[in-house]
């Protein structure tokens, strides 16, 4: 409670006409004070206060915490006046907030759930009233009393408040007075808003218990500060809230007055009419409603002298306004509400007063959704007061009234039967825990929520009150799982006041200029639950007809309106604020900013509308209920109608062009799975339409365990596995990961690179159920169609397609089967080349490997959806023995979606869109996590991933800067400096050298950027070592242009751990090797490890760029050699290299010598791997290290499972008797591996079939040459 009052009453006549002095002043009018400007965002570490560019610092606070619903909070620290506002977890924000005690939750500063009666079994003995009567000699000295976080009444200082009191106490002294003493107590206003009732109203109780009579008064303020006034649904609750009230008052002998104005002159105008020495309200919470209770406050003490007392009583905890209470202060106590009011004395003289009907409140005559969020149509309005409307149709508050018992009782009675069924455990079915969802709280179909919401928010019922029943009945966990919800109010009112644009300007600035896609069709079809997606259109036609919808529901519905039709958050806010009858601006903003991603915490999970259909309403029974058109549809159908069969739709009635309608959006596939079991059992793979229609297939969901995403090559044009070869494979290497225990070893090049990368244990595969994705039986194959595929199939098939990047995000293991299969009866693995360079005509692919996966569009769009996804690792299998994690895109040397390899050459734009949105959810994990330094990277990058594809990149989430080049890239990229490293050790020249814009490049050399200067720490994830220059970053991702300006400006050559034409071999840059070589670069040159640049280009199956590097460097037989050697090691090892290498003079039978052919560094580092080797760590690095000393390019092959690269040197004579320097011969690399065939044949003497191996792989590389001769002639 606080109150103000400028002086003591006077008594008698002499008192009464010094009185008049004061009220004669108001005169007719009062002069506002000017509202305080608010302070907005400046606490926060974004906002229109800050720096857009400033990112790092957005980065560093962007710790995030869930609860179990996912909503999430960052910490930002603290605002300017010390107030902390958001908490790292929900748990910790409500131990800040007063909830629940230590390892719980819920209590400003400290407050134990002992307490508070929430942390302990048993209950805490509840204190006092709050608000109790003041004693008469209290009276001068609360006067003097400040409450904590508020500022003075227009914005006056301390020191007025004192000459204020300073003049009342004279007045008294010359009057006879005693000063202190309170005045002979006269009437009191009490002034009505969103507090209904009679239990715990501490305004209304305090002058029921102070003042012999009361007027309660409630005003329609004409100048409502507020930029979102209660309407729509809201307002006709207040309307039926307020005729409750009344009623209830005059069952007291009371009434309420009614007026209609400007608040101040309103509450004026009444206390000048009825001579009224006091007033009394509660405090509202908005930040506009909070200054005009200040501005009403100051202008009737100073202007009518009256005792104004002002109260805390819509909140459970704490005021928006209030600064957190210090250790010393101890914690807050729990205050019991306040008894209901049973007595109120009335007026000698009512003032005069307008009808409830007159405010309008209750006018709800209409149809649908009136344009404009029209409170009611006159034509229909008047028919409704005049009898001759059918009110089913054209009352649209029709089913509300049935819906909804309204008044406090209700209120009251709808609590004490919520809080006996739960206690008895009616809302969580027995043996489920009540935070698991599939228990009650999530159910649609089920009222097992309190629904409470419209009557605290109105007042008919008290916060505190449902606080402290609540704490009477309940069990701890129930109680603290409720309540959570309960303070969500109050923490919401403190994010408004803190940032009052909140409603309708993003908390994040980068997220105003977001681009949305959505149309007002789209919307249109959302707000009528038109959407075709039953749970979503039940949901918002239950939010129309009954102005509610359970908040698992709003998650729904919100997400689908921002994540799946891509419109703004706003709309959904203007929708929710019109139609919710607890429509409240400040949880609404909280939660549509999360839901948006704009908030200062934001959702971090999609709930699809089918799934969520399928767990909060199994049965269809809620669906029915609010989508009449459906309730004759089969419930297996009852969530995804388009799925039933055209017969059983005509059956139900039910017609997607007609009775129900078509989907808002292409709607995600369902990613139908088999569990491992049934994967396991498999000997034959059979399509999606077979599978399903037995039932065999299993739409996945996150609860049903974990999953895993297998791509592969397709063996046949018809039939990806005919001979199930690759599939055999497959299981054997899932019954080794499923029935042991170890872990899958990293890569030679992830654990080289990637330090923080870890083995996979296979426990992981074996913790939960696992279900796997298979193109083959997971998407609609039409040709396997028991009848003529329609429209509706190929649309279902297009949507897998596209959805496929969902899926490899949804999954948990990504598996690419890379088995060396030959298929020389096969006229497949024929895929079109979707290059400048190869641009029709079928190349034939006899033998697959590792290389071909690499190279087919499809297989690299999968890997690009999973190596731009949060969990970029995956797993690679070449055989049921070789099987390794790769952590890093340097791992296995790839290529862009737009220039791999297609069966049908128009597959490759219909993919353009898909990659643009798989690098635009990138982008936007980057900056939800802060990770600004990866975002700078891939969006920076985004040309080179769509190479090939005829699409724009996704532009800048910032407003643009301006024309200049440069000062847009520095702003777009978060840079403030030219010459500054960011957190990453990269400079803004290195981000333009990625970008490949020459314009941005000039600019930043002619603002005297350094071309030489070089990355200070390693970016694993793309394979870059330290001390990287912009040369090599251009020339690596083949930005040759930029490059060629670099070395104009007299960029190095040289490196530092390895030099820029190494880089270019690396990734194959025939052009970069030139642009080096012309600028007197060694085409030959060597690393720090004493590599030369063709072992590099080698070592990745760059085959281009060894001819140009032999055409350069003129390489002598041993350098070939140990090209021929690096190929063997790594992923080069095509037969075509193979064969080419030898055919240039490399030694088939070179060995390698570790002291002859590296240099000292190298062999320092390979020593330490060899010692801990022998002390027993056995990685691919150890591994290698172990062996590399004395070994044969035929060894290595095998080692590193390049089976085609072991047929080729078989098929050309390698001997299979040389030693390495552990005396181990080929034959011995192959003991722990399962190998091909053709391979052991080889190995035991007979060379036969590697060499129709090694022939069918060269046919196919000279068939795709033709191939390339014919287009070029």
């Amino acid at each position: 409670m606080r109150w103000r009052q400028a002086g003591s009453e006077p008594a008698g006549e002499q008192g009464a006409s010094e009185a008049a002095a004061p009220r004669r002043r108001w005169a007719n009018a009062v002069e506002t004070p000017q509202p305080r400007p608010h302070q907005g965002y400046a606490s926060l570490p974004f906002g229109p206060g800050s720096s857009p560019a400033n990112w790092d610092d957005l980065a560093d606070g962007n710790a995030e915490g869930q609860d179990d619903e996912g909503e999430s909070f960052m910490d930002p620290g603290k605002s300017a006046d010390g107030r902390k506002m958001y908490f790292r977890t929900l748990d910790d924000s409500m131990r800040e907030q007063g909830v629940v005690d230590s390892g719980v939750t819920l209590a400003p500063d400290g407050v134990s759930l002992s307490s508070l009666g929430i942390g302990s079994s048993n209950r805490a003995r509840l204190t006092g009233p709050e608000v109790h009567a003041a004693e008469p000699s209290d009276a001068v000295t609360r006067a003097e009393e400040t409450s904590a976080g508020r500022k003075a009444p227009c914005g006056s200082s301390s020191g007025a408040a004192q000459r204020n009191l300073r003049r009342a106490r004279r007045r008294a002294a010359r009057r006879g007075e005693v000063p202190g003493a309170d005045p002979e107590p006269g009437g009191c206003i009490v002034l009505i808003r969103d507090d209904c009732r009679l239990h715990d109203n501490p305004a209304l109780h305090t002058a029921a218990t102070m003042h012999p009579w009361v007027v309660p008064l409630y005003v329609h303020d004409d100048a409502d500060p507020s930029p979102w006034p209660v309407r729509g649904a809201g307002l006709w609750w207040r309307h039926e809230s307020l005729k409750h009230f009344d009623s209830s008052l005059r069952s007291l002998g009371s009434k309420i007055v009614y007026r209609k104005g400007r608040l101040v002159e309103q509450v004026m105008d009444v206390l000048l009419t009825t001579g009224a020495t006091a007033l009394h309200f509660n405090l509202q919470l908005e930040p506009w409603h909070h200054e005009r209770d200040q501005e009403l406050e100051c202008t009737a003490v100073e202007s009518l002298g009256v005792d104004v007392r002002t109260f805390t009583a819509l909140v459970m905890k704490f005021e928006p306004w209030e600064a957190r209470r210090s250790k010393e202060e101890g914690p807050r106590q729990r205050r019991e509400p306040l008894e209901a009011v049973r007595r109120l004395g009335s007026p000698p003289e009512w003032p005069w007063s307008l009808p409830l009907d007159a405010l309008g409140y209750g006018r709800t005559g209409g149809r649908k959704i009136p344009p404009n969020f029209r409170q009611f149509n006159e034509k229909r309005q008047a028919m409704l007061q005049a009898g001759f409307a059918v009110l089913e149709e054209d009352d649209w508050a029709y089913e509300m009234r049935k819906f909804w018992p309204m008044g406090e009782a209700a209120a009251m009675k709808r609590l004490e039967e919520w809080l006996k069924d739960a206690a008895w455990g009616c809302y969580f079915p027995p043996g489920l825990h009540p935070r698991d969802e599939a228990g009650g709280r999530f159910r649609a179909d089920k009222a097992w929520t309190a629904m409470l919401s419209p009557y605290i928010r109105f007042g008919d019922l008290s916060a505190r009150y449902v606080e402290w029943r609540t704490c009477q009945v309940l069990s701890q966990e129930l109680r603290q799982l409720f309540l959570k919800r309960v303070v969500w109010r109050d923490k919401a009112y403190s994010q408004l006041y803190r940032c009052p644009d909140s409603h309708s300007v993003s908390i994040r600035p980068q997220y105003e200029q977001e681009a949305w896609s959505g149309t007002r069709l789209q919307l249109r079809r959302w707000q009528r639950g038109e959407t075709g997606y039953p749970l979503v259109d039940a949901a918002m036609r239950q939010l129309w007809k009954v102005g509610w919808m359970c908040n698992h529901l709003r998650h729904v519905t919100a997400q689908f309106l921002i994540e799946h039709l891509d419109l703004s958050w706003k709309e959904g806010f203007a929708w929710y604020d019109y139609t919710l009858v607890d429509t409240d601006v400040a949880i609404n903003a909280m939660m549509w900013q999360m839901g948006g991603h704009s908030g200062i915490g934001s959702w971090n999970f999609v709930m699809h509308p089918i799934y969520a259909g399928k767990k909060v309403d199994p049965e269809g029974n809620y669906v029915r209920r609010w989508l009449p058109e459906l309730r004759n549809l089969p419930t297996e159908y009852i969530h995804c109608p388009w799925e039933a069969p055209t017969g059983t739709r005509i059956s139900a009635q039910v017609l997607i062009n007609g009775v129900y309608w078509q989907r808002a959006f292409p709607a995600l596939f369902p990613m139908y799975t088999v569990s491992s079991d049934f994967l396991l059992n498999m000997t034959r793979i059979e399509p999606h339409e077979k599978l399903k229609a037995r039932g065999e297939l299993v739409t996945f969901t996150d609860d049903l365990g974990r999953a895993a995403f297998i791509s592969h090559q397709w063996l046949a044009k018809q039939h990806p596995d005919p001979d199930f070869r690759q599939m055999s494979i497959l299981q054997n290497a899932l019954k080794r990961i499923l029935s042991t225990r170890w872990s899958l070893p990293l890569d030679l090049v992830t654990e080289a690179l990637v330090q923080t990368a870890k083995p996979v244990p296979t426990q992981d595969f074996q913790e939960q159920p696992l279900f796997f994705w298979y193109d083959y039986f997971s998407c609609p194959q039409l040709e396997h169609r028991f009848f003529c595929a329609d429209e509706v199939d190929s649309l279902q098939q297009a949507s897998a397609i596209k959805s496929i990047p969902a899926y490899v995000s949804k999954c948990r293991f990504f598996l690419a089967l890379c088995p060396v299969i030959d298929c020389p009866n096969e006229n497949k693995a024929t895929n079109s080349p979707a290059t400048t360079r190869r641009r029709s005509g079928s190349r034939h692919y006899k033998v697959l490997t590792t290389a071909t996966w690499s190279s087919r569009g499809w297989c690299r769009l999968e890997r690009a959806a999973r190596e731009l996804s949060p969990d970029t690792s995956w797993v690679l299998i070449q055989s049921d023995t070789s099987m390794e994690v790769v952590g890093s895109v340097t791992s296995l040397q790839s290529g862009t979606v737009g220039e791999g390899e297609f069966s049908k050459a128009e597959d490759c734009q219909n993919l353009a869109p898909v990659m643009r949105h798989i690098l635009e959810q990138r982008l936007k994990h980057c900056l939800r996590v802060g990770d600004l330094p990866a975002f700078r990277r891939y969006y920076n990058l985004q040309t080179v991933h769509l190479r090939g594809l005829e699409i724009a990149p996704v532009p800048g989430f910032l407003p643009s800067a301006g024309e200049d080049a440069v000062r847009e890239f520095l702003h777009q990229n978060g840079l403030r400096q030219v010459n500054k490293a960011d957190s990453a050790g990269w400079w803004p020249l290195h981000y333009a050298a990625l970008a490949g814009n020459v314009e941005v490049l000039r600019g930043l050399l002619e603002l005297r950027a350094d071309v030489k200067r070089r990355t200070s720490k390693d970016e694993p994830i793309l394979g870059f070592p330290p001390y990287m220059s912009a040369l090599e970053l251009a020339v690596f991702y083949k930005r040759n242009e930029a490059a060629q300006l670099l070395l104009a400006s007299r960029a190095s050559v040289s490196g530092v751990i390895a030099p820029p034409v190494c880089a270019a071999a690396t990734n194959g840059n025939v052009e970069g090797i030139r642009l080096l070589c012309a600028a007197k670069g060694m085409p030959l040159a060597r690393d720090l490890f004493g590599s030369t640049s063709l072992e590099s280009a080698a070592a990745w199956g760059s085959q281009d760029a060894v001819e140009e590097l032999i055409l350069q460097g003129r390489p002598t037989s041993w350098q070939l050699s140990r090209a021929l050697w690096s190929a063997a090691v790594f992923r080069g090892g095509s037969a075509e290299l193979v064969q080419r290498l030898i055919g240039l003079r490399a030694d088939i039978n070179f060995q390698f010598n570790l002291s002859r052919d590296y240099s000292l560094l190298a062999r320092g580092f390979y020593g330490v791997k060899t010692l801990q080797y022998r002390l027993g760590r056995r990685t691919p690095l150890t591994i290698h290290a172990s062996h590399m000393d004395g070994s044969t390019p035929l060894m290595q092959a095998i080692r590193t499972a390049q089976f085609e690269a072991a047929a080729a040197l078989i098929a050309a004579g390698a001997r299979l008797d040389l030693c390495n320097g552990r005396k181990w011969v080929a034959a011995e690399f192959a003991r722990s591996q399962s190998i091909p065939r053709f391979l052991q044949m080889g190995l035991e003497g007979d060379a036969s079939e590697c060499r129709r191996v090694s022939s069918l792989a060269m046919a196919a590389e000279t068939a795709g040459e033709i191939v390339i001769v014919q287009e070029i002639v």
